[in-house]
């Protein structure tokens, strides 16, 4: 089980990574041929910014319920 769930952290969170990557890349190619103004640009990055707070919210909660999951059962 353990193992199980860690395996989903690391999917969700490579996952994420692999989104970041992506994203950048296009938001960077479209800022450079000159399709998006810098104002849109800084607001993508601010969704990237959300995003990331969002899973590692989620991820440090799962982590947290999966911790006190293990001492009630101590």
């Amino acid at each position: 089980m353990r193992e199980k769930k860690a395996k989903n952290l690391k999917t969700i969170f490579f996952g994420y990574m692999l989104f970041v990557i992506v994203s950048v890349i296009v938001f960077g190619f479209y800022f450079w041929i000159g399709y998006l103004s810098a104002d849109a640009y800084i607001i993508s990055w601010n969704i990237l910014a959300v995003g990331l707070w969002i899973i590692t919210t989620l991820i440090l909660y799962l982590k947290r319920e999966e911790e006190s999951r293990a001492i009630k059962k101590e």
